[in-house]
């Protein structure tokens, strides 16, 4: 058995957001981006039933350039990440490791000519075929790409890497990802906004120590529908 780790995505209208963040009485010393980051989180510790942020809670970097939030209260390090696609911003935050989170607006128009080159660097053969067989119905093509593509992106931010150095290393046809360089599993999972059904999500998250039978531990997210 294991200690069930928290683990939160949340979805937000980005466009709030940044228009907040955006305006100079808000700003002070802070960036746009900073302040969004901060609200992003401050609503999903509420969901967790946890303190909003204070002055003594600092974000540190990790070998490799990824952040963490060490609370000062909690006495422990948070992991989280965000992405933004269209009107949408997401944020993902666990006490357990690193969590890596994608988001892709399917409304936003792409041409097929141009997935399909993408496709050729970063897909593995049985994740091209998969999207391939969808090539006759663009609806289902584009769903089928963005689904490995935001599983591929999350797994490859959990660990703090990029998807142009790791991205054909990882099967997003998979639910897990062992990283042989850290030596640590990841586990993907899709996520599905009730609000938003024309978004595409996934979330990864490190799930330890292979278990005694070689598979890695369950994850489990609570998601959260659109919030203001």
């Amino acid at each position: 058995m294991f200690q069930r780790p928290i683990a939160q995505l949340l979805v937000y209208y980005f466009h709030r957001y940044k228009a907040y963040a955006s305006d100079p009485g808000v700003q002070g010393e802070q960036t746009p981006g900073r302040i969004c980051l901060r609200l992003a989180l401050n609503n999903a510790f509420s969901r967790l039933a946890l303190p909003p942020l204070d002055n003594s809670d600092t974000f540190v970097t990790a070998e490799g350039g990824k952040p963490y939030l060490l609370r000062s209260g909690e006495d422990k390090f948070f992991g989280f990440n965000m992405s933004v696609s269209g009107d949408h911003l997401a944020v993902g935050v666990t006490d357990y490791g690193s969590i890596g989170v994608d988001i892709e607006a399917r409304s936003i128009p792409r041409k097929k000519t141009s997935l399909e080159a993408v496709m050729i660097y970063y897909f593995q053969d049985d994740e091209r075929l998969f999207v391939l067989d969808a090539s006759q119905d663009e609806e289902e093509f584009l769903w089928r790409f963005l689904r490995i593509w935001t599983r591929k992106e999350a797994a490859v931010k959990c660990q703090g890497k990029s998807i142009g150095s790791h991205g054909m290393l990882v099967n997003g046809m998979e639910d897990y990802w062992i990283d042989e360089e850290s030596g640590t599993s990841v586990a993907i999972q899709d996520v599905s906004f009730p609000g938003a059904p024309r978004l595409q999500a996934s979330v990864a998250l490190q799930s330890g120590a292979l278990q005694s039978g070689g598979s890695p531990r369950p994850m489990i997210i609570d998601g959260d529908d659109l919030r203001l």
